[in-house]
């Protein structure tokens, strides 16, 4: 706690002294989750206006594919991974240590002119043969992981698995229906707001693992960086990501 603490006064001081000089710029590159694309640019330029001694690079991707390319030697300063599994993967590899910092449910999206409500155990008959349900790539994303074990929870896994439009990231699944490419899908609740998606149905947030987002610093020499995750912990933060529909603890 005290070190936490140190670090969001040496952050602010650093801010502070942005409005009268900057000796260089510190620039960070950012690895998140495809499904905080939105919140993290939000944030980040938030954080750069306040200090032009900062320079936010941001890449979004699959947390599977990010925890890879880190390992593999990415300059990552920062990682935020959208399952405890690869956060643990760079944290163990980097010999450092990972923090939750907020968490997300599932629910059920339909297309517009879909006007009735699902659930789980509805959803094989709401979809016709030809059809496909689309979710994250079970096999490897996040969202795919937590949609598989909902669906084997509610026992209609078998009957789905081979009717599925599987997508390389969260925020593909969520695109797959806002574009008619399926006509129902399994995603984050934060993406069926930020694609503004009919939501059909709920899902039982105790049928699938807890969904969490989980930070680590990579490099731990950038204070700027260091501070950057605490702000998630922020006030401001806080506010920003209910509203975006992720869920906060306190």
């Amino acid at each position: 706690m005290l070190r936490l603490f140190a670090i969001k006064i040496t952050f602010l001081a650093l801010l502070g002294e942005a409005a009268f000089a900057c000796a260089r710029v510190e620039k960070i590159n950012i690895f998140v989750a495809a499904s905080l694309i939105e919140i993290v640019q939000i944030l980040a330029d938030d954080l750069q206006v306040k200090s032009n001694c900062i320079d936010i690079n941001i890449v979004a991707g699959s947390s599977a594919i990010l925890s890879r390319q880190i390992i593999a030697g990415a300059p990552a300063d920062i990682f935020i991974s959208a399952d405890i599994y690869n956060a643990n993967l760079v944290a163990q590899n980097k010999q450092t240590s990972y923090e939750k910092l907020f968490g997300n449910k599932l629910v059920i999206v339909g297309q517009n002119d879909f006007s009735g409500e699902i659930n789980l155990q509805s959803l094989p008959e709401n979809i016709a043969k030809n059809e496909r349900l689309a979710i994250g790539d079970p096999e490897h994303v996040p969202m795919g992981i937590y949609a598989r074990e909902a669906l084997q929870s509610a026992n209609v896994w078998q009957l789905l698995k081979d009717r599925l439009a599987p997508s390389s990231d969260a925020r593909g699944a969520a695109s797959f229906v806002r574009t008619g490419a399926t006509r129902f899908g399994i995603v984050y609740f934060s993406d069926a707001l930020a694609f503004e998606l009919n939501i059909v149905g709920e899902i039982d947030k105790g049928s699938y693992s807890e969904i969490g987002y989980y930070g680590i610093i990579i490099n731990e020499d950038n204070n700027i960086a260091m501070g950057l995750l605490n702000y998630f912990d922020s006030e401001i933060a806080k506010q920003l990501l209910i509203s975006k529909g992720f869920l906060v603890d306190g």
